[in-house]
């Protein structure tokens, strides 16, 4: 039997299957122990409620993992009324099953989890209010989630929930990577009165209650696309995460950084959504945005909140004011995107100002709307914005982006250096872009491009510094990467030391 794809069978010392009984096979699996590679056979299995599929306490090792997996990726399917529970297992694998049940997936407590290559398609309840989070971990150590397909829910609730009540040690972070979120579809399905506050964000990363929780979360490698059941299409309640070279695409929301601090926001491609930022001691950098034309204010390419807490000490749904967050090295090429704002500076009628940022290095271009527009009392004063490089065509306006701020020079941009029709805007080579600081003043926060190219000698503005190199170890993650039959693979994401967590 052929081997599939990411899977390390070195440990396995026993193989049950191929099952073609779904009872024989759960049964099997109620029964794992270390070391066991537990098959089912192709087809598709109706599971009611009946079946046993609560799975407690199994428990494989490093050296001697449980694998339960598909004969073949995506040909074993299951169906019915029942869902799939995991209770306290660890070092178990959950690999190739395409899932279209009625029931949610969970994993509480245990660790060194893996759900893999699996398709998660669940049945919506007839009534869209009725809220299921597909896929819930809670308390799960060092999860690791993976080449996964999730697409067309229209009810409330997430594609994927993620819960800790307590911080993470380093290595005990959950891992979401290569995975494919389509069509989050609540907000088709709700009055447009309701829809900003649907309940159906596509990734749910903490809640109000966890927001000065150190998840660690890394969450890299992924493709969103047409998320439309909220108005935060990646929520992120909890602190010391990483975002890092994933791609959202046509969705009418943005990453919200909406509580807790010291997260990164590092090279991402946003065509047509945005990122809303909240918290303290966050790193926005290397990012690209495009095409924005989203209508609501908070989901412009960029919107900096105000707050009504400074540094919380206790856990709650504030909306934190932004203070120390270091918004550096990222393009906004809107082009023809209609958004009214590039760059919306206090968004949000609270008392608490944006305070101790600095907005540096930052190409603003456009062809409509304002470069840089302060709202609801902010202003500059208290924080660092300059060395940035705006420019308007069209009817766009610089806005409040002064000149002091930003040099207003084309900084040619183009789409053409190497053929590989990707959307990212890169320097051309006399670009006023380039050599825009001294020596490397960022590199105690990035010393990369969104391409992952080392930006040595002098640092260009904006996400991608000037190259000749023919490849480049990055690029914008597209539906070739992700999946349960890709076979990307691009390594590591950067180190993220969280500032804090005290």
């Amino acid at each position: 039997m052929v081997t599939p794809p990411h899977l390390d069978t070195s440990g396995i010392q026993r193989r049950r299957g191929p099952f073609t009984d779904i009872d024989d096979f759960l049964d099997a699996v109620n029964d794992a122990q270390k070391g066991d590679e537990i098959i089912l056979a192709n087809g598709s299995y109706d599971v009611s409620s009946s079946n046993d599929t609560k799975i407690s306490g199994r428990k494989g090792t490093a050296a001697e993992p449980i694998i339960v997996r598909a004969q073949e990726v995506g040909a074993a399917i299951l169906e019915g009324l029942a869902g799939y529970k995991f209770g306290n297992c660890k070092f178990l694998t959950w690999y190739g099953f395409k899932h279209l049940h009625r029931d949610i997936i969970s994993f509480e407590g245990g660790n060194n989890n893996r759900f893999a290559r699996c398709e998660v398609k669940l049945v919506n309840p007839d009534d869209n209010q009725v809220k299921t989070n597909w896929l819930r971990i809670s308390n799960c150590k060092a999860m690791k989630v993976d080449h996964c397909f999730f697409h067309h829910k229209e009810n409330r609730g997430n594609f994927c929930n993620v819960a800790f009540d307590s911080d993470n040690k380093l290595k005990e972070a959950p891992l979401f990577e290569y995975n494919y979120f389509l069509h989050q579809d609540l907000g088709l399905h709700v009055p447009p009165e309701k829809y900003g506050d649907a309940g159906g964000e596509a990734v749910k990363m903490g809640d109000s209650s966890q927001s000065r929780t150190y998840f660690r979360a890394i969450f890299r490698y992924n493709l969103l696309e047409q998320c439309n059941g909220d108005g935060e299409t990646i929520t992120n309640k909890s602190s010391g995460n990483i975002y890092y070279n994933n791609s959202l695409v046509n969705n009418n929301g943005t990453l919200t950084l909406r509580h807790g601090d010291s997260t990164a926001v590092l090279g991402n491609y946003f065509e047509d959504c945005g990122l809303r930022v909240g918290g303290a001691d966050n790193l926005i950098a290397n990012n690209h945005f495009t095409r924005n034309s989203n209508a609501s204010s908070a989901r412009r390419p960029l919107v900096i909140m105000n707050g009504d807490k400074e540094r919380p000490d206790e856990q709650g749904g504030f909306m934190e004011c932004v203070i120390n967050n270091d918004i550096i090295l990222n393009t906004f090429a809107n082009g023809d995107g209609d958004a009214k704002q590039i760059v919306h500076w206090g968004w949000s009628t609270k008392s608490k100002k944006p305070t101790g940022n600095r907005f540096r290095g930052n190409i603003i271009m456009a062809q409509h709307g304002k470069l840089l527009e302060f709202a609801n009392g902010a202003t500059a004063s208290g924080n660092t914005i300059s060395d940035n490089i705006g420019f308007v065509t069209g009817d766009a306006d610089f806005g409040h982006l002064s000149t002091s701020m930003a040099t207003r020079i084309d900084p040619l941009l183009t789409l053409e250096d190497d053929n590989s029709n990707d959307g990212i805007f890169r320097l051309k080579r006399d670009s006023a872009a380039r050599n825009k600081f001294t020596g490397t003043p960022f590199s105690s926060l990035t010393n990369v491009d969104i391409f992952g190219v080392t930006r040595s000698e002098n640092t260009d503005a904006g996400c991608c510094q000037f190259s000749l190199g023919s490849t480049r170890p990055r690029k914008r993650i597209t539906l070739a990467d992700v999946g349960p039959k890709a076979m990307t693979d691009l390594g590591n994401s950067p180190p993220w030391n969280p500032k804090s967590e005290d």
